[in-house]
């Protein structure tokens, strides 16, 4: 059986930015509304850690050598024209 943690907290939000999301949703849908909020804020850093990483890899690979590319340990001598 799953059971869900829920954290019942208090935050402080400044009044301008209280009246725009009181003009958007009901008060009964506050705390999913937050909780949406950060759920999206998390998966875009987790992205954006992902993206960083992945462009830190590409990087580091293109200073290889790679030894497939490397036509001068290629013997051609004996190949037939």
């Amino acid at each position: 059986m799953l059971y869900k943690m829920i954290m019942r907290t208090t935050i402080v939000i400044q009044e301008d930015l209280t009246k725009k999301i009181k003009s958007h949703i009901q008060q009964k849908k506050l705390s999913q509304f937050i909780d949406l909020c950060i759920r999206e804020h998390y998966e875009l850093e987790n992205k954006k850690k992902q993206r960083e990483a992945l462009a830190a890899a590409y990087h580091q690979a293109s200073k290889e050598e790679d030894p497939d590319n490397n036509f001068d340990l290629i013997d051609i001598e004996d190949w037939p024209e």
